[in-house]
């Protein structure tokens, strides 16, 4: 676990207790800390959080609904698994929503909106590898922001969460990063001419091609997993035994 992003909480936080804790946890789950097949359990985190086990479960069911965790009578929470076909079907919906959302934007979008995303570009252009998935976040919900349609902008966020999970270990490439921010500008112009039909394929050009990255970068991950020796196996073939 990880220390930082689960330390006790601290009685001057600003939000409920659940939302607390689903944000810690949220976390941990999308950076890796909690990787696919680990176990979250209410009576450990709830010490490690320093809180009670009502606002732990609360928040445990909250990611469980979001599928970013599938509960096990009398054992717990593990953490899902992600596959290719899985990412597929998010990004097929993000490009649905999102497209939409930067059609809607175009019309709507405030002066500060757009000053804001500016800022958000030229920070990315120069950030560390690190802050990448939080500024490419920040862009995505600029834009969802300025849509005006909360029941969308809801939509989108959940459908974000899911992608984030692989943003956080795939944005480490810096030829993504020069293709996001080549692709963020292009959605940025078109909504600063109010071109809401470019701006709706600029969008969708974009997660299309955000998605073709993904499943490749899965695809060959899976083939060097697949690749890699099994450590049962002697030079004989046999299995070793304890």
């Amino acid at each position: 676990m990880s220390n930082a992003t689960l330390q006790p909480i601290p009685s001057s936080r600003l939000r409920p207790l659940r939302d607390e804790a689903y944000e810690r946890l949220r976390v941990a789950i999308l950076d890796g800390t909690h990787a696919p097949g680990d176990w979250l359990r209410e009576e450990e985190l709830s010490k490690r959080l320093g809180i009670s086990r009502m606002p732990v479960r609360e928040a445990l069911r909250r990611l469980e609904n979001e599928g970013m965790l599938k509960h096990f009578p009398n054992r717990g929470s593990q953490v899902t698994a992600i596959c290719g076909e899985d990412m597929a079907d998010v990004y097929d919906a993000r490009m649905f929503v999102e497209s939409r959302m930067a059609k809607l934007a175009a019309r709507r979008i405030t002066p500060s909106q757009l000053e804001r995303m500016a800022r958000n570009l030229e920070t990315f252009a120069n950030a560390e590898m690190g802050e990448l998935v939080h500024l490419a976040s920040e862009f995505d919900e600029i834009l969802m922001e300025a849509s005006g349609n909360s029941a969308l902008r809801h939509i989108g966020k959940a459908v974000i969460d899911m992608a984030e999970r692989v943003h956080y270990h795939t944005h480490s490439n810096p030829q993504r990063r020069d293709d996001t921010l080549r692709e963020h500008r292009l959605i940025y112009d078109a909504l600063s001419r109010g071109d809401e039909f470019l701006a709706e394929a600029a969008t969708m050009a974009h997660i299309s091609a955000v998605k073709t990255r993904t499943l490749k970068e899965f695809a060959a991950r899976d083939s060097g997993r697949n690749s890699e020796p099994d450590a049962s196996q002697d030079n004989g073939g046999e299995s070793r035994r304890a």
